[in-house]
C-alpha cells in the first residue's frame, strides 16, 4: 500500500515500481497481480496485470493497448453520435530489464528489444472527425523550437499526448506531457496532427480506408530513433474549442517546463467546431486496433498487433435520421433516351453543434431506390460500352487517374457528394460492372466511385441493379454505405442517344421510392419495419414520342411493321428468305408472334441435320457467364441468320445471331431455333 496526497497535474501520471522476487526452478509466473485506486473524489478502480516469465531474449511488441472515448471525469461515453469530451488510446512497448537508479547515479537504461519505426492506430466503423477541427498550425512554425517548445498557438491544440521514454545522456527515465496540435496536411492527406518531445517532432497522418467501411487510421511513421520511446497515451478532444480543456490548451497550460512569465490562459479566439463524433450504430462493441513495427528490421517483416474491444453504444432511439430526395429524368418526352438526376440529402443534424450531448444524425446503412414503372434501361447504350471488372475496380485509388482502374468507356454518368468532415467537394463517376463478374455475380451493377484527392479521399460502393419480378421496375441496392458523416450525394446519368434509360411510355407523373435503413437501427441487416424510412419524389413526363401529343387515354398504341419475301421470284426456285418485324418507339412491346408463309413454299429437310434440345440448353446456360451463346449444333443444321435491333431514338444496338433447324417442340415435328448470343 502507498498513498499519494498532492494535487496530481492533468495528463501526469503516478507509477507504482514493484520488485518481485522469482521463486521455483526454473521461475514461473504466479497469478496476476492485481491493483486498486481509491480515493481523490472518484469512484475505486482496478487493474491486472500478468508478469511473463521466460528465458528466450523480450521480443519486440505491444504489451499493452488501450482505447476509448471518455467524459470529463474518465466515465466512457456510451451514447451513439455524441461528441466525446476525449478520445484516449494507451500504447506501452514490451521492456526488459531496468539498470541505473532515478535519484542518483547514471541515468537508468532499460532493455528493448527494438525501437518502433511505424506505428498504426484504427477506429472503429463510424467513429468520424473532421479535418479541420481547428485553425491549423503550418509546418514551418511547427518545426521551430526553442528549449524543446515549438511555436504553434494554442488555437491549434487538439489534445496532449504523455510519452515516456529516455534520451541518454540528456533526459533520464521520464514521462512528458506535451500539447497536440492540428497541422496544415500535406497532399493526398485528409489531416496531420503532431506533438514536439524533448524538441523531436511526431506526426500523426490520418486516411480512411475505403475497403475497410471507411475506418480512419492515425499513422506514426518513422519514429525518431534518437530516444527510447517505451509508451504514450494520446488524448483527442471531442471538441478542441471546449472552454473545459482551457486549463490543458497549449505549452503553457500542460508542459512542465513553460516559459519564465507565461501564464495558462484561454485562446482570444475559440472555434468550437466539434472534431470527433462516435458511431451512431448500436449494434456492435467498438473495436480499436493497433500495429507497430520496429526499424531493425525490413518494412513489413515484424508486425505486433492487439486489440482494444469496448462495449456497444447505447441510446439509438435518440440518433436523429431524416433523409430526402428528388429524383427527376433530363427527358420530358415518353419512351425516350434519358439521363436521370437523382439527390440524396441529410440535414446532418447536430454534428456541427458542439453542445455536451448534442447528438448527430445518423446515416443510411442501406438504400433501396425504385424507379418509376416504366423506367427501363436502354439498349443502345451497348454499343460502344465497356464494363468495369472486379480487378478494374480494386486497382481505383484516391489518385488514379482516368482509365487506370474502371475503363472510362464503361462510364454512365457522374457523382458528387458533399461531407462536413473537409472543405472539398467528391467527385467521381458512375461505371458499369461486368455482367456475373461483380459482388452480386448478376447480370446488371454499376460501381460508384469518388475521391477528393487533395486530401486522399476515397469512397468506393457497389450497386445492385435488381428489376422487380412483378412489375420489371428497376431496383438499386447499395448495402453497407460509409457510415460517416455526410450532407448530399448527387448521381446523374448522362444525357442523349445512349443514355442509360428510357422514360416510360406514356405521359403522366411518375413516382420514384427510396427506402433507408439507418446505421441507428437496433440490428441494421434485420431493421423492423417501423425503423425503415420511406421517402418518395416524382418526376413527370409531359410530351408523347418526338415531342408529339400524349398518347390517348394514356395506352401506347400498337402498330408493329412486318416485311417478307424471297430474293429469288422465279417459280418453283429455290431462293433464301426473310422476314422483317419492326416495332416502333411508343408503341407497345411484342409478346409474342407468328408468321405463315405463302401456300406452295416448301422447305428442303433432305440431307439437314437437327440441333439437339440438350445443344440448345448448353448455349442458353452459357449466356449468364459472358460467353458467346455458340450450341454444339452439327454445321448442317444451320439454315439461316438472325438480326436484332433494340434501343430507342434513332441510335440502335444491334446483335447478330444464326438460325438451326431443331427437332419437336411442343408438338410440332420441327422447330426453327433463333440464337442470339
Amino acid at each position: 500500500k502507498c498513498s499519494f496526497e498532492d494535487e496530481l497535474p492533468s495528463y501526469e501520471a503516478i507509477e507504482v515500481e514493484i520488485p518481485v522476487v522469482l521463486e521455483g526452478s526454473p521461475p514461473a509466473a504466479g497469478a496476476a497481480g492485481k491493483v486498486t485506486v481509491s480515493g481523490g473524489n472518484a469512484a475505486s478502480k482496478s487493474a491486472t496485470q500478468t508478469i511473463q516469465v521466460t528465458d528466450e531474449p523480450v521480443h519486440f511488441g505491444l504489451e499493452r493497448f488501450d482505447m476509448q472515448a471518455e467524459e470529463e471525469g474518465g466515465a466512457l461515453t456510451t451514447q451513439a453520435g455524441v461528441h466525446p469530451f476525449q478520445l484516449v488510446n494507451t500504447v506501452q512497448l514490451n521492456s526488459g530489464w531496468m539498470s541505473g537508479k532515478r535519484n542518483s547515479g547514471p541515468s537508468p537504461s532499460v532493455e528493448q528489444p527494438a525501437l518502433p519505426r511505424n506505428v498504426r492506430v484504427t477506429f472503429p466503423a463510424g467513429l468520424a472527425g473532421t479535418a479541420t477541427p481547428a485553425p491549423p498550425c503550418s509546418m514551418a512554425t511547427f518545426l521551430t523550437t526553442a528549449e524543446a517548445v515549438n511555436e504553434c498557438p494554442k488555437e491549434s491544440a487538439i489534445g496532449v499526448a504523455s510519452v515516456t521514454f529516455n534520451e541518454r545522456g540528456n533526459l533520464p527515465f521520464v514521462r512528458l506531457a506535451v500539447p497536440i496540435f492540428n497541422l496544415a496536411p500535406q497532399h493526398g492527406e485528409p489531416a496531420r496532427l503532431g506533438f514536439m518531445v524533448a524538441g523531436d517532432p511526431i506526426l500523426i497522418s490520418a486516411s480512411a480506408d475505403p475497403e475497410d467501411g471507411q475506418r480512419i487510421t492515425g499513422e506514426v511513421r518513422n519514429v525518431t530513433q534518437l530516444v527510447q520511446f517505451f509508451s504514450s497515451t494520446i488524448s483527442l478532444w471531442g471538441t478542441p474549442g471546449d472552454p473545459r480543456h482551457d486549463s490543458s490548451r497549449g505549452w503553457e497550460c500542460v508542459y512542465a517546463f513553460p516559459e519564465p512569465g507565461s501564464e495558462c490562459t484561454p485562446p482570444a479566439n475559440r472555434d468550437e467546431t466539434p472534431f470527433l463524433r462516435m458511431p451512431t450504430s448500436c449494434k456492435s462493441p467498438l473495436e480499436y486496433r493497433s500495429e507497430i513495427e520496429p526499424w531493425n528490421v525490413p518494412i513489413g517483416s515484424v508486425v505486433d498487433s492487439a486489440t482494444s474491444v469496448g462495449e456497444p453504444l447505447l441510446g439509438c432511439n435518440r440518433v436523429p435520421f431524416d433523409p430526402s430526395i428528388s429524383s427527376v429524368a433530363t427527358s420530358k418526352l415518353a419512351e425516350n433516351p434519358s439521363g436521370l438526376d437523382f439527390e440524396l440529402r441529410l440535414p446532418g443534424s447536430g454534428f456541427t453543434n458542439p453542445k455536451e450531448g448534442a447528438v448527430s444524425e445518423a446515416q443510411p446503412k442501406k438504400i433501396e431506390v425504385t424507379l418509376p414503372e416504366g423506367v427501363t434501361l436502354n439498349p443502345s447504350q451497348a454499343e460502344g460500352l465497356a464494363v468495369c471488372t472486379t480487378a478494374d475496380f480494386a486497382r481505383e485509388k484516391f489518385n488514379s487517374k482516368p482509365g487506370e482502374g474502371c475503363p472510362e468507356a464503361s462510364k454512365i454518368g457522374n457523382v458528387e457528394a458533399g461531407t462536413p468532415l473537409i472543405d472539398e467537394t467528391l467527385q467521381g463517376s458512375l461505371y458499369v460492372a461486368a455482367p456475373y463478374d461483380n459482388p452480386f455475380n448478376s447480370l446488371i451493377a454499376t460501381y460508384i466511385v469518388v475521391r477528393a484527392p487533395e486530401r486522399g479521399v476515397l469512397v468506393k460502393q457497389p450497386l445492385e441493379i435488381r428489376p422487380d419480378p412483378k412489375t420489371g421496375q428497376l431496383i438499386g441496392i447499395a448495402d453497407n454505405s460509409p457510415p460517416v458523416p455526410y450532407d448530399y450525394f448527387r448521381l446523374h446519368f448522362r444525357e442523349g442517344g445512349r443514355a442509360p434509360l428510357v422514360t416510360p411510355p406514356r405521359c403522366g407523373d411518375f413516382k420514384t421510392t427510396a427506402r433507408f435503413t439507418p446505421y441507428s437501427a437496433q440490428d441494421p441487416d434485420n431493421p423492423t419495419p417501423g425503423e425503415i424510412v420511406t421517402r418518395t419524389a416524382t418526376m413527370t413526363i409531359q410530351r408523347g414520342v418526338d415531342g408529339g401529343s400524349c398518347p390517348s387515354g394514356g395506352v401506347p398504341p400498337f402498330h408493329p411493321g412486318f416485311e417478307a419475301g424471297s430474293v429469288n421470284n422465279n417459280a418453283g426456285s429455290y431462293s433464301p428468305f426473310n422476314m422483317r418485324l419492326t416495332r416502333s418507339d411508343g408503341e407497345q412491346d411484342m409478346t409474342k408472334f407468328s408468321a405463315t408463309l405463302p401456300p406452295g413454299v416448301l422447305g428442303k429437310l433432305a440431307g439437314l441435320s437437327k440441333c439437339s434440345d440438350a445443344a440448345v440448353e448448353a448455349a442458353r446456360s452459357k449466356t449468364g457467364k459472358q460467353e458467346l451463346a455458340s450450341p454444339s449444333c452439327p454445321a448442317n443444321s444451320e439454315i439461316g441468320h438472325s438480326l436484332a435491333g433494340a434501343g430507342v431514338g434513332s441510335i440502335l444496338t444491334y446483335v447478330s445471331g444464326k438460325i438451326y433447324l431443331g427437332g419437336p417442340y411442343k408438338g410440332d415435328p420441327l422447330s426453327v431455333i433463333a440464337i442470339n448470343p
